[in-house]
């Protein structure tokens, strides 16, 4: 992965993520201490808000969906919901 950001920073592309052109699924813990801090820079309540802000990052993906994991924080796997927010993952992934 470092070669391939290296590369794309030699070529003048400082965001890896431009060259995306897959449907992008962003899944985030509604509590996210990391990129939804206190005070919040970012609603991680709102999927519209949490898509909005990761938009910029996918401009060639060929779609991007934002699911927030209600009462969750950061690592998403180890929250009691784990199943539903693997469902729902599942669910996008036949989706998509």
């Amino acid at each position: 992965m470092v070669a391939c950001a290296c590369g794309l920073l030699a070529a003048g592309r400082a965001n890896a993520a431009d060259s995306i052109t897959a449907p992008v699924l962003i899944v985030i813990g509604q509590q996210d201490a990391i990129f939804c801090p206190d005070p919040p820079v970012l609603d991680c309540s709102v999927p519209a808000e949490v898509l909005a802000s990761e938009l910029p990052y996918y401009a060639a993906a060929a779609s991007l969906t934002a699911d927030v994991i209600t009462g969750a924080g950061h690592d998403i796997a180890l929250h009691p919901s784990a199943d539903q927010s693997f469902a729902q993952i599942n669910e996008w992934i036949r989706a998509n």
